[in-house]
């Protein structure tokens, strides 16, 4: 994907998840030689749409799957774990009707 190379490959583990069928590359089946062979076919000849899927598939790596943005999901997920954590420990503010 990062070096716009046209992607044909299986929805096997996560796949699906990183290249969107038809946006970023084409995704078969696993276990369908004849899908993956009409997807290369297809890659191989119809070249403007496969130069377009490429194209996206490196802006994606670019954007929403580079480094910076794959940490900042992290740090999110991070500081979300320990304000919840440090909510538990604070300790309780004493109202009125508590003696």
């Amino acid at each position: 994907m990062a070096l716009q190379t046209p992607v044909v490959a299986t929805d096997a583990g996560g796949t699906g998840e990183l290249v969107i069928d038809r946006i970023h590359g084409l995704i078969v089946p696993v276990g369908s030689e004849s899908s993956l062979v009409d997807a290369i076919s297809r890659a191989l000849s119809d070249r403007p749409a496969t130069v377009m899927r490429a194209r996206a598939a490196r802006a994606r790596v670019e954007t929403e799957l580079s480094f910076a943005n794959r940490m900042a999901r992290v740090d999110a997920i991070c500081q979300e774990l320990f304000d919840g954590r440090t909510a538990r420990f604070l300790p309780r503010k004493k109202t009125a009707d508590a003696t």
